[in-house]
């Protein structure tokens, strides 16, 4: 359980007692940061912050809570099941400022999904960062769900992919030369072409670490990094249609690249909330994968081609209706 000065549930539950012009609210998804370089005095009472259907509470005090200690997922020698587990210790802090933003589950809208509700309190984190200074959300502590009609809190368990969506690794000797190929040609670039190749990689390992709009965006600004000097997607398509041996326009069509630009633009110009599938990631990490073998000349494994023919799941539909989504 979380018990800061006072117990959370009093405090969540002042936060109920502010959405209640929007709404009942059933319960709390509540995520916990440390404050920096605020005394205790400052905090002599715990503040209430109202931010739209959102509330942040400070506060000076412990903070009992359950500790993920983890060891999510073991995958042997292949050939035992994978086990999946995680242990929950409880842990109190020293006294300390803190900041807990509460996004409110509602009776009237059913639960929202946990990676919705992540992204409203980041938000709100964004919203003090940027008004208050960014010292207010200094270290992240935990996240949980309070249950105000049962009186209860929820701890979560450490998030992780599921492996099982990608293919192993490939540890041929070509896919391993490749790599050390690759490592070369960027160490012995000129310096701004290795600092910009080097840039491009961390983002796309951004991306495949990231979920749904995070991590299209972040796979898309690798991709322009990589390949795009400017917005237009004309060198991408240029490059991609080297890569698979056929036109610019013909790799543009086949790969959807103008679909994929079109739903980054509408994402980020009219900022629409959407709710991208993590396959559309894996679509756009795959473009950013033949890219870069086409521009420094490694052997093609056309990753963009093989996801957009694989009969597990449409993924020209999916594109296509995330679009019109964005679109609307």
């Amino acid at each position: 359980m979380i018990i800061p000065s006072a117990n959370v549930l009093d405090l969540t539950l002042a936060c109920a007692a502010h959405w209640q012009p929007s709404g009942a609210a059933r319960g709390a998804w509540v995520s916990i940061h440390k404050v920096a370089l605020v005394p205790r005095e400052v905090l002599a009472q715990p503040l209430l912050v109202p931010l739209a259907d959102l509330a942040c509470l400070l506060f000076w005090g412990k903070i009992r809570y359950h500790q993920n200690v983890a060891s999510p997922i073991e995958f042997g020698d292949g050939s035992t099941p994978i086990l999946l587990s995680a242990t929950l210790d409880e842990a109190e802090t020293e006294p300390n400022s803190w900041a807990i933003v509460c996004a409110p589950f509602r009776a009237d809208g059913g639960l929202q999904e946990e990676p919705e509700l992540r992204a409203r309190g980041e938000t709100a984190f964004g919203i003090l960062s940027a008004t208050l200074g960014e010292n207010v959300a200094f270290e992240r502590l935990t996240e949980c769900s309070v249950d105000l009609t049962s009186n209860t809190i929820s701890s979560t368990s450490p998030s992780w992919k599921m492996p099982f969506v990608r293919p192993a690794p490939d540890l041929s000797n070509i896919a391993i030369e490749s790599a050390i190929n690759i490592a070369k040609t960027v160490a012995s670039s000129e310096p701004h072409v290795r600092d910009r190749l080097s840039l491009a990689l961390r983002w796309y390992r951004q991306a495949l670490q990231a979920d749904g709009v995070d991590g299209l965006l972040k796979g898309w600004i690798a991709i322009e990094i990589l390949a795009m000097p400017g917005t237009d997607i004309a060198p991408l398509c240029d490059l991609l249609g080297r890569g698979y041996s056929v036109s610019a326009s013909a790799a543009k069509a086949e790969l959807m690249i103008g679909q994929l630009f079109g739903l980054r633009s509408h994402i980020v110009h009219y900022g629409r909330p959407l709710s991208v599938d993590y396959r559309v990631v894996c679509l756009i990490a795959a473009v950013f994968v033949d890219a870069l073998l086409a521009l420094l000349g490694e052997r093609p494994r056309h990753e963009a081609r093989l996801l957009l023919s694989s009969n597990e799941v449409d993924l020209r539909s999916l594109v296509n209706s995330t679009l019109k989504s964005a679109s609307s």
